[in-house]
Parts: C-alpha cells; structure tokens; sequence
C-alpha cells in the first residue's frame, strides 16, 4: 500500500515537471520568433550588430581619425566597454576605424538595458579620441560573442599613440593577426573582474606597458623593449615570452608565473605563487612580501634576493652572481653557484653546489659561502675552495664534499657527535674539533663547520 502511494507520488510530480517545461518552452519559442514581445517582465534579445566608426565624433563635419593621427592632432586612444572583447588589428582599409560586432543572445529583464549604447568623442585639448560601448544586459545569456575591433590601415606607422583599453571582464587581443606589425608608445589594460589578456609577436610598444588584470590569463609573445614594464594581478596565469626593460615589476597574489628570457632587473612581489624563469640577466628582487612562492630559475646572471619569505622553495640550476636568501621553512638549491651565495633558513634545507669562478675578486668579508639553517639540513658541494665559507646548523645534518685534489684549511667543531670523515681526508683520531690542511692552501681559502646537536660528514669524492 505504502509502495502505491509512493509511486502516485512520484507520477505527479513528475507530470508536474512536464507541464511546466512545456510552458516555459512555449514562452521561449514566442520570445525568440517574436524580438521585442515581453512576456512576465522578460524579453528575448538576439540581434547581430555589425557597426563602424571612423570619425571623431558623431558630428557631421567630425574629422576622420587618421587625419587626426597624421597630423599630431591625436596622441591617445581611450576605448572601453562591460564585456566586449576589444582587439587591435591591421586590416586592408583605407583609413583608421573602429567595428562594434556582436551575435550577443539572451534574455533581459524588464528595465535592463537592451541594445547596445556606444558614445565616442574627442578632447582637442588632451588629444585623446573617447569610444565607450556597453552591450546588452542580459540575465542569461546564450551566447556572448561581441567585440570592438580597432582596425589599422596596412601602412599605419605611426609610433607616438597612447592606447589605453578598459573592460569589466572582456578579453583583449592587440598583434595577433596575420598582417599586424605595429608599434605603440604607451599600453595601458585595466580589467575590473577577469579576462584573456594576448598580446601578439607582431605588436610593439616603445615606452611603457601596464597590465592589470584581477583574475584570468595574461600571454605576451610581444618583442618588449619598453622603459616601464608592470603586471598587477590578484590571480591571474601568467606566461611571457621576453622582457627587455628598464624598470619592471610584477606584483600579484597568487598567480602561476612563467618567463622565457628576462633582460632586465625584476621585482617580484606575490604572497604565494610559482615563479618559473628560464633567464635573467638582471637583478630579481622579492619583495618582503613573497612569502610562500615557489621559485624555479634555469639561468641568472645578476643577484637573486630573497629578504624574508615564510616557507618560499627556491632552485638555480645555474647562478652566475650573486644571492642573499632567507626564508623560514623553505628549501634552496642551486646546482651551480659560481660567485657569493648568503643563505639563511630555519627549518628549510639547503643544497648547494660551489663551483667560484677562479678569477672571483675578494668578496666582502672574504665570505664566498654563508650557509646558515637552525634545524634543516645542509649538503655543500665544492669544486674549489675561496676565501672564507661558512657551514652552520643548530640541530640539522651537514654533509659536505669536495673535488679530491683541491686545497685548503679544514675547521669543524661538531659538539654533540663527531663528524664521519672519507679516508682520503685524515689517518688521525677524528675529534669533535679540529682544524688541519687539506693539501697546500693559502691562508685565505677556507671551509668552516659548525654543527651543535645534528650528524656532520665530510668526504673528497665530489665528481661535478
């Protein structure tokens, strides 16, 4: 019997369920093959847009925008919208032009704005040409396709104009088109929720660049060469082919960041985040609030400073200047450290090859290699010995090897255990301190240990 009741049940909901999808079909199909008809305070909205403007304003005696351009009447391009993409292109036309395209579908409230309103103008005073297009509010949309498109001519050159592009979260895509290859004196993107950020191989821009886009995905393939280079971000993927800058900075929260070539001092400033560079020819400087970022590098040729992150994990592979590093709980590497290496963790590892280039200067202090940890371990590996290096821990294990055949004066003091030496290294009662030569050195070239409570070991195996 409770099966039964169960089933009826079932049987009128579900015939319920059909009734009203079949009313909210019949309410669809009269909306969309009547465009306009409102019904319970909705509206269909599916209307193709295919508009061009080429003059300054919507007077009848307006100058065209090239004119403007080719007679220096013009210096700044303003184009903004809610959420049409805007692109920057090169086309076969005669003259400068911007194109409203859109296949925008949807439905619309009552009282929600329900064409597309475009208003453009010109301040002869800045110089500066105005265009805003805002599209349809929809409530759901069923397609949003819909762009400004600033079209070039073929033989535009012209390498003084300020493009400043705005959206709420409309995707921007400046050189990627076939026939593209512009220059621009200054870009400036300001997206307000999130977008797809391109800008193409085929576009230039000669004096600045700054990009900031909350949430989405930023990708330059862009020859940059500009005096000010600057990302601001909150999430954003980033991936940037080269920089080449006098002043560049990237500044976000959390976002996954990969460079190719950077030929330009950096300032890295994110709280959490991945940092992948294959090169760096300047300066990277973390600011102190990179705390937690995960930092990878394939070649630096400048200093590399890390002041004071929480649990940041840095790997060189190949470090040819030199790095101030401290971070509390994350681990360093470098496969190869060929100038001053400074690092300083509390829990977090430290792994280091020191392969001193052999006309190195004296350093400050005569210190090549301060290696510090309160209770991570340390693993240094030489393939020579200069001047003066430091290996200290509280509490973790040190391992340290060298080339079998290369010079120096020893020290150690392990307090609590006496350290594991290799064979070649002493024929002697192993202490827990001592100092002694390591073939002939110099008074100056060094390697000292100190190691509280942790296990130490010293071998002269290291093959590099």
């Amino acid at each position: 019997m409770k099966g039964t009741v169960n089933k009826g049940i079932l049987f009128y909901f579900l015939l319920l369920c059909t009734i009203v999808l079949g009313v909210a079909c019949i309410i669809m199909t009269i909306l969309i093959f009547s465009p306009g008809t409102e019904l319970f305070g909705i509206s269909y909205y599916g209307k193709k847009v295919d508009s061009y403007y080429a003059k300054a304003s919507s007077e009848e005696n307006a100058e065209y925008l090239d004119y403007l351009v080719n007679n220096n009447q013009l210096e700044t391009f303003n184009i903004s919208s809610n959420y049409l993409d805007i692109n920057v292109m090169m086309i076969d036309i005669n003259r400068i032009q911007l194109n409203i395209n859109s296949l925008t579908t949807g439905i619309i409230k009552s009282g929600n704005q329900k064409n597309f309103v475009v208003n453009y103008n010109y301040d002869e005073n800045t110089k500066t040409f105005n265009f805003n297009a805002t599209g349809p509010k929809c409530s759901l949309f069923f397609s949003k396709k819909a762009s400004i498109n600033l079209y070039l001519p073929l033989d535009f050159n012209n390498q003084n104009l300020n493009l400043n592009l705005t959206s709420n979260d409309g995707d921007i895509s400046i050189g990627n088109s076939k026939h593209d290859n512009f220059s621009f004196k200054n870009l400036n993107v300001e997206i307000k929720d999130s977008a797809f950020v391109n800008l193409g191989e085929k576009a230039t821009f000669n004096n600045s660049l700054q990009l900031t886009v909350p949430k989405g995905e930023i990708k330059i393939n862009s020859k940059l060469n500009t005096d000010l280079f600057k990302i601001t971000s909150d999430t954003a993927k980033i991936e940037i082919d080269n920089i080449n800058s006098s002043e560049a900075v990237i500044k976000t929260n959390s976002s996954i960041i990969k460079l190719g070539t950077v030929s330009s001092n950096l300032v890295y400033d994110s709280k959490k985040g991945v940092l992948d560079i294959e090169k760096i020819t300047g300066t990277l400087q973390c600011e102190e609030d990179v705390l937690i970022s995960n930092i990878f590098i394939d070649e630096a040729y400048d200093e590399i400073i890390l002041p004071n992150a929480k649990s940041s994990t840095i790997t060189i592979n190949s470090l040819y200047a030199r790095c101030f590093i401290r971070t509390e709980t994350g681990d360093v590497t470098i496969n190869q450290a060929t100038d001053v290496v400074d690092i300083e963790t509390e829990s977090g590892d430290i792994d280091v090859v020191i392969n001193t280039h052999s006309d190195i200067s004296s350093p400050l202090n005569s210190t090549i290699s301060n290696l510090v940890t309160k209770s991570g371990s340390i693993n240094a590996k030489f393939t020579d010995v200069k001047f003066s290096n430091k290996i200290y821990t509280e509490s973790g294990n040190i391992s340290v090897s060298f080339k079998n055949g290369i010079d120096f004066i020893l020290t150690y003091n392990c307090v609590k255990n006496k350290p594991t030496l290799s064979k070649g290294i002493t024929t002697n009662e192993i202490q827990n301190s001592a100092s002694f030569n390591i073939g002939t050195p110099n008074l100056y070239d060094n390697i000292t240990i100190l190691n509280n409570t942790g296990k130490t070991s010293i071998d002269d195996t290291f093959v590099f």
